[in-house]
């Protein structure tokens, strides 16, 4: 009896000994690698929102950074299901949360694309407003010069310089509250407004002699078609931009999913 007893005791303790090593060397770092994977995606994502609202780079560095601890606990799932007997689905959860992480990586690089895309054409937006409304201005002051020389033709030349300067001034103001509304259907108004100045230098033209008027009025015409085309750019990146951010917000839900899946596990 004594030996069945020491026996039996025996192999309790072996059997308590061996789901402590499983539970140890497996379960535990199962749940640890699954807790820090779902806290480094929470804060990718957090990061990531905050540079969409904001643009500020401080915010995508600190998602790179995030999502380098993401990729280290994926190593650390893909390392342990190599090593582990018992935690058969680990791989294919390890598996699934790579391929969603790594879709996640592309669309942070697309979306740093494109603001700095739109970082660019806010400035050349600025640049051309500047031109058009610099050679809307020497006109001007080059009419005004001319002004006593012949007064009916200079008072119309006026009245149309001044014309097209409130146009540029208009459009102007238009672009920027389109912006900071983000609608581009108001940055589109602010386009179509801008072909009417064809109109006006079409009055001016036939009534300009001076070789540098002419070539105030091309500047100005040119001036204007690159506002308008760095508008159209405008528009189509911000388009694309919210494109970009629909994938991003369906890849982050089937990387929580995930997540959620390899936690419950």
């Amino acid at each position: 009896i004594a030996m069945a007893l020491g026996g039996l005791g025996a192999w309790n303790m072996v059997a308590a000994k061996n789901d402590s090593v499983k539970l140890a060397t497996e379960y535990v770092p199962e749940v640890e690698v699954a807790t820090d994977l779902r806290g480094a995606a929470n804060r990718v994502m957090y990061e990531m929102r905050g540079y969409e609202l904001t643009e500020a780079k401080t915010y995508y560095d600190s998602a790179l950074k995030e999502m380098d601890a993401v990729r280290t606990q994926l190593g650390k799932g893909a390392d342990l299901a190599e090593k582990a007997i018992h935690l058969k689905a680990l791989k294919g959860w390890i598996g699934d949360a790579k391929v969603a992480a790594d879709s996640y990586a592309k669309l942070m690089a697309d979306t740093e694309e494109a603001i700095a895309a739109m970082t660019a054409q806010r400035t050349a937006l600025d640049e051309s407003a500047a031109n058009y409304m610099q050679f809307c201005g020497e006109f001007l002051d080059g009419q005004n010069e001319a002004f006593k020389e012949d007064l009916a033709d200079r008072q119309k030349k006026v009245r149309i310089v001044t014309d097209i300067v409130a146009l540029g001034t208009k459009v102007r103001v238009t672009n920027f509250k389109a912006q900071a509304e983000n609608d581009m259907d108001l940055m589109r108004e602010a386009i179509n407004s801008l072909a009417g100045l064809k109109k006006l230098t079409g009055e001016l033209r036939p009534i300009s002699t001076s070789a540098d008027d002419l070539k105030r009025i091309a500047d100005t015409e040119g001036a204007a078609a690159e506002y308008a085309a760095a508008m159209g750019l405008y528009i189509e990146t911000v388009q694309a931009l919210g494109v970009a951010d629909k994938q991003m917000e369906s890849s982050a839900a089937t990387f929580m999913e995930n997540c959620a899946a390899f936690l419950a596990g």
